[in-house]
């Protein structure tokens, strides 16, 4: 009984999902392919799923690859200044097809804008980079977002096969924490703008901008690149109305004063942004919880400013 109850379960949350994601279909203008690509799956598993004809297991990659996609697109998303900002020369790069650059101090919110604006807009590829990062997989992850197989081709057949496609498909590449670069690497994305049509933003922080204007030394520079810089805004915005939005979202009673939340965006605005202010309000409801604290007052958040991590 037991396992039909199970079995039972599992078509239901198989079914939710695809319920979701024809949702997503419908409100984005997404094709089945475009999807596909968002997720990091192929379009034939994504039909299964919608028609129900795909085994709903919670530990199968294809499903963990789905959850995680619904649940970072339907995450909560502060519609701040600088998310709008970010929304404007993001959508600035791809319509003139220019190359953009975006700093700020780590926690201001530019990461959380950037996702969301490539989750909802198909043209839009976000490519984050780690420690590990080589060029073969930077090249890979653009294919993928191409719809393009890539498998079995070397480094210089990917680069020709994205280079092509590219001069026929518009998009939007943005390179998220660029800093981690290599300066071949930087140049290797100059080489597709130059052949490409596609707009181009380079994200990080404020290392990034030292890093275009003067190289890593005088034989590594990126001189060609820097002067294809369309736009370059830093970012480290924290208005004292965004305070006030997440204030009010997360802590349902409190008297916190306007002058208390200009205060408070002054303080984190290069010092954890958007990130802190959201760790602020969590920390202040767990210490009001604690200490019987019915409505949270400024005198009270001025302590949780001297206890708050970042």
């Amino acid at each position: 009984m037991t396992k039909i109850t199970s079995l039972k379960n599992y078509d239901s949350q198989a079914s939710e999902y695809a319920k979701t994601l024809d949702k997503i279909i419908n409100q984005y203008q997404f094709s089945q392919a475009q999807l596909a690509a968002k997720i990091g799956i192929s379009e034939s598993v994504i039909s299964q799923i919608r028609s129900g004809e795909y085994e709903y297991n919670p530990d199968n990659y294809v499903w963990t690859q789905v959850k995680k996609f619904i649940d970072t697109i339907n995450r909560k998303v502060y519609e701040t200044k600088l998310l709008r900002v970010v929304n404007r020369m993001l959508n600035d790069a791809f319509k003139d097809k220019e190359i953009a650059v975006i700093t700020s101090c780590s926690g201001a919110g530019k990461t959380t804008a950037i996702v969301q604006h490539c989750l909802i807009n198909h043209y839009a590829v976000h490519i984050r980079v780690n420690e590990v990062f080589t060029t073969k997989y930077l090249l890979q992850i653009i294919l993928r977002s191409l719809h393009t197989p890539y498998l079995g081709l070397n480094t210089q057949q990917m680069y020709e096969t994205a280079s092509e496609i590219l001069s026929r498909k518009n998009r939007l590449i943005v390179i998220d924490e660029a800093e981690r670069l290599k300066v071949s690497q930087l140049e290797l994305l100059r080489d597709l703008y130059d052949q490409g049509n596609m707009g181009l933003c380079l994200v990080g922080l404020d290392s990034l901008r030292s890093l275009l204007q003067r190289g890593k030394n005088l034989r590594e520079n990126l001189v060609q690149l820097y002067s294809r810089v369309a736009y370059q805004k830093i970012v480290d915005i924290l208005e004292p109305g965004d305070v006030e939005m997440i204030l009010n979202d997360k802590i349902e009673k409190h008297v916190i004063s306007k002058s208390m939340m200009t205060d408070l965006s002054k303080r984190y605005k290069s010092r954890g942004g958007l990130r802190a202010v959201i760790k602020l309000s969590n920390l202040a409801l767990k210490l009001a919880e604690k200490n019987n604290v019915k409505i949270i007052n400024d005198e009270f958040i001025q302590a949780c400013t001297g206890e708050l991590s970042l």
